[in-house]
């Protein structure tokens, strides 16, 4: 019997490999993103504050106008300059303006891959245990998960934070 000050091992991540064959771990993984990117996009678009900012500069390099926020003004003014070449893209790829549903699509597709790097990395871990094992799952589940619910809820409308949770999330799966 553990005694209080020992952490008892979840069997969850020593359980599924035995319970799943790689092919239904795959299902699951793609299964796990696409309910997240589903979830993602079902209140549409909430774009608030500075992903303005973002979509302005886009707007401008699409139009000829460089990097700016006003024409003719060259300041840096925006906090996400590779989010806003990448809206800039998109834009110009698309021959579309409507920047929030651009944000909102790219990341969707963050978290998605977000969500299902969480799960393969809990696979990974194949039930080893330990307190830097259950603080590394533990911080990864939050970044995972709370990052969405962040976005979701309009405190990061537009923003670019999913993007920067799925190159977190992608660095420590691979780890």
């Amino acid at each position: 019997m553990a005694s209080e000050s020992e952490p008892v091992p979840s069997p969850l991540p020593a359980l599924l490999p035995a319970l799943l064959p790689a092919r239904a771990l795959l299902i699951l993984l793609v299964g796990i993103a696409a309910v997240t990117f589903a979830a993602r996009l079902i209140p549409e678009p909430r774009t608030i504050d500075d992903a303005f900012i973002t979509f302005r500069y886009s707007r401008n390099l699409v139009d000829g106008e460089g990097f700016v926020y006003n024409p003719g003004a060259r300041t840096l003014g925006t906090t996400t300059p590779l989010y806003t070449l990448l809206m800039a893209g998109i834009a110009f790829l698309t021959g579309s303006a409507n920047y929030p549903w651009f944000a909102l699509v790219v990341n969707a597709l963050a978290d998605a891959c977000t969500a299902a790097s969480a799960l393969a990395k809990l696979v990974r871990f194949r039930g080893r245990a330990g307190p830097l094992v259950h603080l590394q799952r533990g911080l990864f589940w939050d970044a995972a998960l709370a990052l969405p619910e962040c976005e979701t809820s309009g405190v990061c409308g537009g923003r670019s934070a999913s993007v920067h949770a799925v190159r977190a999330a992608s660095r420590h799966a691979l780890f």
